[in-house]
């Protein structure tokens, strides 16, 4: 039986396959710090995965489509506007600029959201009954038993941006 490759050399492997820059940093500071920085780069890589690619058209494609097969339906608006947008000569790399920073920034504000309740003001959370509500994203265990808190997400949206330009547009 083969030895498994030692923590670090393990973990940097794991972070590489993840995409994430520099991914000795994030191992030092796992080993280091005690941050759960694989964690946090697994749902980041995770999240972005939902996030249109620039280099296929095809996201676009299918919300048009869809929206023309149903116009009704949920989410049709962005089929309806996409088709707009394009019959008036917006470029498919300026809607996925557009869509990608926007979902991009979403990401990012959920994110905040996680480590800080009191971030987005709201006046319908002025309550009693509401004030202390507070969210986490943790790991789990096999028998879904709390782990680990991963916090400060937001801190790393931009940089696991999976083309690597924190959604900057190519040009």
């Amino acid at each position: 039986m083969p030895k498994p490759p030692p923590l670090r050399d393990a973990l940097l492997e794991t972070f590489a396959r993840l995409g994430v820059e520099s991914p000795e940093d994030w191992v030092d500071s796992q080993l280091e710090e005690g941050i759960p920085q694989l964690h946090r780069a697994a749902f980041l890589a995770k999240a972005w995965t939902v996030i249109p690619d620039e280099r296929s058209e095809a996201w676009m494609e299918q919300l048009v489509d869809s929206y023309r097969r149903d116009p009704e339906a949920p989410y049709a608006g962005a089929g309806k506007a996409i088709a707009s947008l394009r019959a008036k000569g917006a470029t498919a790399m300026e809607l996925t600029d557009l869509v990608r920073a926007m979902q991009a920034e979403l990401l990012f504000h959920i994110s905040y959201l996680l480590s800080d309740p009191g971030y987005a003001p709201d006046e319908r959370f002025e309550h009693p009954l509401l004030e202390a509500t507070r969210w986490a994203l943790v790991t789990l265990d096999e028998q879904n038993q709390t782990g680990e808190l991963i916090d400060g997400l937001h801190e790393s949206v931009l940089e696991t941006d999976p083309m690597g330009r924190e959604v900057r547009p190519i040009e």
